[in-house]
């Protein structure tokens, strides 16, 4: 320090200036690069030299046509496209679903999925193979609070009334029954949409707006019965609804659900099991139900999901008509397997002359039984209304 002080004062102003010059310099640089980095971003924005590249070749472009490939690829196997929310909404308030009783075809869909233009346009192909069913509204009146009954208390001119809305046919007959109806919207109304007149459908007696739904079906030709829920093996004793009827229940409370479930929907010919398989193999709980049904002047449609079930041994003790399903058309949902089923229901019919199948308002099931009817069903096998198949039964003589 002391020698630095004793320099002379020419030495201490050239140390100074030599300090202040690096500074300066690297100052300087500095200042260079970031004017060269903030012009090459300038001619980078000014002359986008990437234009052109991106929209057509670019990742996003990239992703979009693969997404927009998969979607394409899965409507033609699937034979719907899934429809937004809001494009429902807006068509449902633009156009309402219609059924054009001149050509037999649906002239336009509310709420359901779009198909294929080449299922709807094949619509019309069908109506010389089906059998037309006339609603039997005139066949039945309001009774209080509970649902239509038929007019006569007589089941053998009630039988009869029925059976006279079918044409007469010869040759094999197969009726189909889509089950589960009335628990989504959606599902319902693509059921009533797209199934031609002369499949019955069964709405459960739980679900929305029963009466409007079912009103829509016969408007449209179509044959309704109502689902009732009945105990299942695997369904506890405990955990109650207003609905569902349980082996452990008194005959009383059996009866009053079963009257309120009935009372839920109107102009139904017949009554099908949900589930149940527990309660129908139980006599003193069928024993109500049947008793209830046949008083009412309905037929009872058993879906043959349970060998245990005492249908075909108690029906004819209170005189009710009933049917058994042959074939669960979509116990596994898979379309391949519906198509076979189907093949294996017209198999049965040509055999026995009748033959039953059921299935449950899944997409998959509408869509393969439509298809079916319009493309892949036979001309020698006519599809009929479930009722076509109910016959008078000998009541069994009393001991």
């Amino acid at each position: 320090m002391s020698d630095y002080l004793n320099n002379p004062l020419g030495k201490k102003s050239v140390a100074k200036q030599s300090f202040v010059s690096k500074i300066v310099s690297r100052l300087s640089f500095c200042l260079l690069f970031y004017l060269c980095i903030i012009g090459l971003s300038i001619y980078i924005f000014i002359s986008n030299p990437l234009n052109g590249i991106v929209s057509e070749v670019g990742k996003n472009a990239i992703i979009r046509e693969d997404v927009s490939d998969e979607v394409r690829q899965k409507s033609q196997s699937s034979d719907y496209v899934v429809a937004t929310e809001k494009s429902n909404k807006d068509e449902k308030q633009k156009n309402d679903s219609t059924f054009n009783p001149k050509n037999n075809s649906v002239e336009k869909e509310e709420i359901s999925r779009p198909v294929r233009s080449t299922q709807l346009d094949s619509l019309p192909t069908i109506e010389g193979r089906l059998l037309s069913v006339v609603p039997k509204e005139d066949l039945l009146e309001k009774k209080g609070s509970d649902s239509l009954s038929p007019k006569t208390k007589d089941m053998s001119k009630s039988i009869e009334n029925y059976n006279s809305s079918c044409s007469k046919v010869v040759g094999p007959r197969i009726a189909i029954v889509v089950s589960g109806l009335g628990i989504s919207q959606t599902g319902t109304q693509r059921a009533i949409n797209l199934l031609p007149n002369n499949v019955t459908l069964a709405f459960a007696s739980n679900g929305n707006s029963l009466n409007r739904w079912m009103q829509e079906a016969r408007k449209k030709g179509q044959e309704t019965i109502v689902q009732i829920p009945m105990q299942a093996y695997d369904e506890s004793n405990n955990g109650d609804d207003p609905y569902t009827l349980k082996v452990t229940q008194s005959a009383s409370t059996v009866l009053g659900r079963l009257r309120y479930s009935l009372g839920r929907a109107m102009g139904y010919s017949g009554v099908m099991n949900y589930r149940g398989a527990m309660f129908l193999s139980k006599k003193d709980s069928s024993e109500v139900l049947f008793k209830e049904i046949s008083n009412r002047g309905l037929f009872f449609f058993d879906d043959g999901s349970s060998p245990r079930n005492l249908t075909k041994e108690l029906a004819p003790k209170f005189n009710l008509p009933y049917l058994i399903a042959d074939l669960y058309l979509d116990d596994q949902v898979d379309r391949d397997r519906i198509r076979q089923k189907l093949k294996d229901l017209e198999d049965m019919a040509r055999i026995s002359g009748e033959a039953i199948g059921v299935a449950v308002a899944f997409d998959e099931s509408i869509e393969v039984i439509s298809k079916w009817l319009q493309e892949e069903h036979v001309n020698d096998i006519s599809v009929v209304p479930l009722s076509c198949f109910v016959k008078s039964i000998q009541p069994l003589q009393k001991e």
